[in-house]
């Protein structure tokens, strides 16, 4: 998930006008995202694009015909649809205190799925393997009712979705896949 613009209360007059496109190429920086992950390792599957405020839809369609072609933006081949797109004419919402957005005229949204997350899952089911493989915490879970067996149910869905997003990423590629990343996903299985 990605917002932008994020400007502080002080310079929202100056800076709130960004043109839609600037402020849609901003959503797939890296520096942008709200996860913490590479999108070089991995492709977008469709994306929803929400905006707010005083945006027609010619200047949405003009933002993502700008994304296609970039070159840092890259998109599974096997999905023609690449982007659904919201539009609401209404000012961003106001947060009150200290943060207040009001002043805004514009703002998007945009909430992705990209294959490059399976680096995270990797690492999570790393973490989650090792502190199952010591029992660490499985007492409080057992004790509220939980089998252990819903342990290694829970492994082998993690497991799945990262051969799911491998698929959905490889279906796109010629060669074979990176040879560390077949590597830590054997560990985790």
């Amino acid at each position: 998930m990605t917002y932008a613009p994020v400007i502080s209360p002080d310079s929202a007059r100056h800076q709130g006008n960004q043109s839609v496109t600037d402020m849609t190429t901003d959503c797939f920086n890296p520096t942008s995202q709200m996860a913490t992950y590479n999108p070089d390792h991995g492709k977008y599957m469709p994306c929803c694009l929400l905006y707010r405020g005083d945006i027609t839809a010619s200047e949405a369609s003009k933002a993502t015909n700008t994304l296609t072609n970039l070159s840092n933006v890259h998109f599974v081949e096997w999905c023609p649809k690449r982007y659904k797109i919201g539009l609401n004419s209404s000012r961003p919402c106001v947060i009150t205190g200290k943060l207040s957005h009001d002043k805004l005229p514009k703002s998007i949204c945009v909430l992705a799925n990209t294959t490059a997350f399976k680096d995270t899952w990797v690492q999570l089911g790393k973490k989650f393997k090792m502190m199952y493989n010591r029992r660490a915490f499985v007492h409080w879970y057992t004790g509220e009712g939980l089998e252990e067996s819903e342990f290694d149910d829970a492994l082998d869905t993690l497991s799945q979705l990262i051969t799911d997003y491998e698929e959905a990423e490889g279906e796109d590629q010629q060669g074979g896949e990176d040879e560390q990343e077949v590597k830590e996903h054997q560990e985790i299985c």
